[in-house]
């Protein structure tokens, strides 16, 4: 039993870990895949699809985070009267 704990923990460290090293790579391609022109619904879905949280509104700037990287990482839209008009990678600052 005590193997089994060991195991998962080192499992989840793994996990976290490698999603962190990653995450700048995965993060990038996943907003340039945010393309001018879908609507908040699709963008709405496209971000539970791919695990990024934040709030949308109808016009403005909002950010996508992704929670596997405890908001380290996201996208940062621009959003036009409820479609998309620019989409960018970006880091959290220290």
């Amino acid at each position: 039993m005590g193997l089994l704990i060991v195991f998962g923990i080192l499992w989840a460290g793994a996990y976290y870990t490698y999603g962190y090293l990653t995450a700048a790579t995965r993060l990038a391609a996943l907003c340039a895949a945010i393309k001018p022109g879908l609507t908040l619904a699709e963008l709405r879905k496209f971000g539970t699809q791919h695990g990024l949280l934040g709030r949308t509104a109808e016009s403005g700037e909002i950010f996508l985070v992704e929670r596997r990287t405890f908001g380290r990482y996201g996208c940062r839209i621009v959003i036009d009267h409820g479609i998309v008009s620019q989409s960018a990678f970006k880091a959290a600052t220290p």
